[in-house]
């Protein structure tokens, strides 16, 4: 308890890039399409699918959305 992190997720077409703490931690390569808002529902700090309310047990603060990729440096400067 008591301590603070910065996660950052890009999404540039199917290829997810992942950082913790502005250090960058991987990629992965999804099969699913574009997101959109006729789609399913976004979970932030929510297991979706698992047939259980499984919530983060932390709190969540500063949610943003770009419709761009960031860069590394920028990101790491957000935080």
């Amino acid at each position: 308890y008591g301590v603070w992190h910065h996660v950052a997720v890009t999404r540039t077409g199917a290829t997810v890039k992942m950082y913790l703490d502005g250090k960058f931690m991987g990629t992965q390569t999804l099969s699913a399409g574009a997101m959109d808002s006729t789609g399913s529902n976004l979970n932030i700090g929510r297991r979706p699918y698992t047939g259980f309310l499984d919530y983060t047990t932390g709190n969540i603060d500063g949610v943003r959305f770009y419709d761009y990729e960031r860069k590394r440096t920028s990101t790491k400067r957000t935080f």
